[in-house]
């Protein structure tokens, strides 16, 4: 019997990944909510509700917040890097000491069905 071949695959990056020095999060966002938060992490995403409308960068405004809150750190050490008009967007950070790891478990630890 002939040995099958491994097949290669893409390992998964999921949401969070690491990129000159910045730690990259992208976004699934769902605004107007009655509350902002976490409602899951796959992926390609990390789905957050948002309780901004969606109009005048609002949701912009508050995926970073809610995004610097969860991880702890100052909402001015977090800016919108992609999708200024779209709900796939992509918050960045400085790395300074966080890891792809340490923020994945952060947000994962953070997800809400409310």
């Amino acid at each position: 019997m002939a040995q099958s071949k491994p097949v290669a695959t893409k390992p998964a990056t999921g949401p969070v990944s690491l990129k000159d020095g910045k730690i990259m999060v992208r976004l699934h966002v769902k605004p107007g909510a009655r509350a902002s938060g976490v409602t899951g992490v796959d992926d390609e995403h990390v789905h957050l509700r948002l309780a901004a409308p969606p109009r005048e960068g609002e949701a912009n405004k508050e995926a970073v917040r809610v995004v610097a809150a969860l991880l702890g750190i100052p909402k001015s050490a977090v800016w919108l890097e992609h999708g200024q008009r779209s709900r796939s967007k992509t918050v960045a950070f400085h790395q300074d000491g966080h890891t792809a790891e340490g923020v994945i478990s952060a947000l994962q630890s953070a997800v809400s069905d409310d």
